[in-house]
């Protein structure tokens, strides 16, 4: 008998137990087995990042200015070909002085003559000189006819932008303990001096696929492989754009290949370079 009452009190206090057992479960626990199954997996993917976070990012990435131009200067393999580069300079300031502006060549062995403030249209929630936004625009709107979906990344820097980005690079390496004049070496090799970049006229932009930066968080010569890359390297000329930098002329541009990067031109000096394989630096040379 208190064999069989004994039994009774144990199965009581067990049944009395459970309500409280199953209050016990951590706030934002998984409630079973399939939502526990669900939280993981859903820790592990990363999800599709919506047009505003990639625009933002991109932006962060602009602004960072993460490599935008990867000077072949400053790599071992690659020196630019001064005497090509000195009759080209001499070629573009002759060009903009009879006026046409849209030929203004600007590198690092070529800074901008003027620093005067560009007149700017907003294309793709970038700003670039106003005379190139129509052209830039209508490229966008025709890639996207076809299925193929542009993101401009970088347009119209200001002096004072690159300025600043550059400054801030060079007290990161002073910071470090390089020197002044080691500095300035090692800050040129992420970010163009102030009137050195392209980006500075407002003639030039960074263009990816929209879904670009789902697969690579910084800029990669891979992007040629996109059929967006495809379309505009073979398209971008009717527009009056080049690719600016292509590769095996980094000799000649002094900048290492840059897939993404385009530059108005004007629409017969554009089909001229790419339909004779050139780069601006030997177009103004001709």
């Amino acid at each position: 008998m208190n064999m069989l009452m004994r039994s009774v009190c144990f199965l009581l206090s067990v049944c009395l137990s459970l309500p409280l057992l199953a209050g016990c479960q951590p706030r934002g626990g998984a409630s079973s087995l399939d939502d526990a199954s669900s939280a993981v997996s859903g820790a592990s993917s990363t999800p599709s990042a919506s047009p505003e976070e990639t625009a933002s990012a991109s932006q962060s990435y602009a602004e960072a200015s993460l490599k935008p131009e990867s000077s072949a200067a400053s790599q071992p393999e690659a020196s630019a070909d001064t005497s090509t580069a000195s009759s080209a300079a001499s070629a573009s300031q002759t060009a903009t002085e009879d006026g046409d502006w849209k030929l203004v060549l600007v590198s690092a062995a070529h800074p901008m003559v003027s620093h005067d403030n560009v007149e700017t249209a907003t294309v793709g929630g970038y700003q670039v000189d106003k005379r190139i936004a129509a052209s830039l625009q209508q490229m966008l709107n025709d890639a996207g006819a076809v299925g193929l979906k542009l993101q401009i990344i970088s347009g119209y820097r200001p002096v004072s932008t690159q300025e600043r980005l550059y400054n801030n690079k060079v007290q990161e390496y002073l910071n470090s303990g390089y020197n002044k004049e080691q500095a300035a070496i090692e800050a040129a090799k992420w970010v163009a001096a102030p009137g050195t970049s392209e980006h500075n006229t407002g003639l030039a932009v960074d263009i990816v696929s929209a879904n670009y930066f789902q697969y690579y968080s910084d800029l990669q010569d891979e992007f040629e492989t996109f059929d967006e890359a495809k379309w505009m390297k073979a398209n971008c000329a009717q527009y009056g754009f080049i690719l600016r930098y292509p590769k095996g002329k980094e000799s000649i541009t002094g900048i290492h290949y840059e897939p993404w990067h385009f530059r108005y031109v004007g629409v017969e000096a554009a089909k001229a370079i790419t339909s004779g394989g050139l780069t601006l630096e030997e177009y103004l040379q001709k």
